[in-house]
């Protein structure tokens, strides 16, 4: 679950951030956005995603792994929180 370089030496990642907080489907008060987020990936941005902590589906997967790739993103880190 982490990168191979943590294992072995420092791993580091830069470029601007681009933020995601996913929210719980239940939850009305939120905006909706017209296009899903993953358009909206700048070149070589880092993905930074929070999750709700309960949440037994996955957030992000290989779909999403291989536009954020062809959208030139830096990296990917998710975040549980709750």
């Amino acid at each position: 679950m982490y990168s191979p370089e943590r294992e072995t030496g420092s791993a580091e990642v830069f470029g601007p951030a681009f933020t995601i907080h996913m929210v719980p489907e239940s939850e009305i008060t939120v905006p909706t956005l017209a296009t899903p987020f993953i358009e909206s990936l700048l070149k070589d941005s880092v993905v930074f995603l929070s999750q709700p902590k309960a949440t037994f589906n996955s957030v992000w997967g290989g779909l999403m792994s291989t536009r954020a790739q062809i959208l030139k993103s830096e990296d990917v880190i998710i975040d549980e929180y709750f």
